[in-house]
């Protein structure tokens, strides 16, 4: 059975394996050959933007907070060390850069951000499917994973797929593909590509990607009771930058963690349409379980399938709770279900509607433009992605009992 699954124990090259043998020794005495810590970070930021100004200072504690649990709870090799302190020097970069901005051009914060079209629900409920499906409107706004990456200068809508900074993007997404193959499987990362907006609050250094890339419990303990209004408040400020000088009728973002601070979303987006996509928690517990163990392969050699099982079971039951009691308060045509079966077997039926409900426009343009995606990125394009409960120490009966509520609302 477990050699059927698409996460296996990853390949390393002996050049690979060697350099960390001897790396590792060090750095559990205190000598890591990589300095993963937050002075370093900051000055060497600092250093290479020649900019001082980091804007409101709160994201410092989310930053240390982070680091402390990298380095004592990750156990990290080498490269992973590397490649992290790299994604968090230039999410430290991309501050820097962003408040400069901010300051020298005030109007950004007068970018209207009008009825944008939210997608979340359970992660591998078809969120990304639907996502580049909607990307196919010429009429909208979504991210693309090179601005993401490098939001700064602001994209214009002239270079979009042309910006030199998609190559950097790309040679970034390599390093990942190179650790873990498999990664495309279960996950597709192409610069050009839609990506869901959940890199945004990195520059806070907040989120649940990096829970995906790595076992750091102290972090998440710490997320789950943080006040993530005005986190939003600088995310919504960054969507103002990036429409800046490329703007469509609406925007359209993705991320499935909306759902657990939904609350929030709705405080600082009070005219958001959102899409919740839902899916048996039998089928997308195992599936993100899969793309955990990928994730986390790229950065550490100590892998616990059991406790990424228990952590998304518990992390994902919690957040669809906290969900489903703020989407009580807010109004009903806010929100649009859609079944993953639905979603899967009428993908363009299940667009039309959702554009019907929220009365935004569809055209034969758009139609054309899924149909020809479609074609040419059919299911299973990059193999089939092959996961189970098992594999990470779970069972149905407790996934049932813990989804229950969830289940029973929504159908699911």
């Amino acid at each position: 059975m477990q050699s059927s699954l698409t996460f296996q124990k990853p390949h390393r090259s002996w050049k690979m394996s060697l350099i960390n043998w001897v790396a590792s020794p060090l750095a559990r005495n205190g000598i890591p050959i990589v300095d993963l810590t937050e002075a370093s970070l900051l000055r060497e930021a600092q250093q290479q933007t020649q900019l001082s100004d980091w804007g409101d200072p709160r994201f410092r504690i989310a930053l240390r907070t982070l680091l402390d649990a990298l380095n004592q709870e990750a156990r990290l090799h080498f490269f992973g060390r590397y490649l992290l302190r790299t994604y968090c020097l230039n999410l430290l970069k991309n501050r820097l850069q962003l408040q400069a901005n901010f300051k020298q051009y005030p109007e950004i914060q007068q970018v209207p951000i009008q009825r944008p079209l939210f997608i979340l629900g359970l992660p591998r409920a078809g969120t990304t499917f639907l996502h580049h499906l909607l990307s196919q409107d010429p009429k909208s706004r979504w991210l693309r994973l090179w601005e993401l990456y490098f939001p700064c200068p602001p994209p214009e809508e002239n270079n979009a797929e042309s910006d030199t900074r998609i190559e950097a993007a790309q040679i970034m997404i390599q390093s990942f593909q190179t650790l873990a193959p498999d990664l495309a499987i279960a996950h597709e990362l192409k610069a050009t590509n839609p990506e869901e907006c959940n890199v945004l609050f990195e520059h806070e250094f907040l989120g649940i990607l990096f829970e995906l890339r790595a076992n750091i419990p102290s972090y998440t303990q710490w997320l789950k009771i943080q006040n993530w209004n005005p986190f939003y408040q600088y995310y919504r400020q960054q969507l103002q930058y990036l429409s800046w000088r490329y703007r469509r009728h609406h925007w359209v973002l993705k991320a499935p963690a909306h759902i657990l601070h939904l609350d929030a979303l709705l405080k600082v987006f009070p005219d958001a349409n959102i899409v919740w996509n839902h899916r048996d928690p039998l089928q997308s517990l195992p599936s993100l379980c899969s793309l955990c163990a990928i994730a986390r392969s790229i950065y550490t050699d100590h892998l616990n399938l059991n406790e990424i099982g228990k952590h998304w079971l518990n992390r994902l039951a919690d957040g669809v709770e906290s969900a489903m009691v703020a989407r009580q308060s807010a109004s009903p045509q806010q929100f649009y279900d859609v079944n993953y079966s639905d979603l899967t077997q009428n993908p363009i039926d299940t667009v039309r509607r959702i554009y019907d409900y929220f009365g935004y426009a569809y055209t034969p343009e758009m139609e054309q433009k899924m149909n020809h995606w479609l074609t040419h990125n059919p299911k299973h394009k990059h193999g089939v992605h092959r996961y189970s409960l098992e594999a990470f120490g779970l069972n149905a009966e407790e996934v049932n009992q813990r989804y229950h509520h969830y289940r029973s609302q929504f159908n699911v």
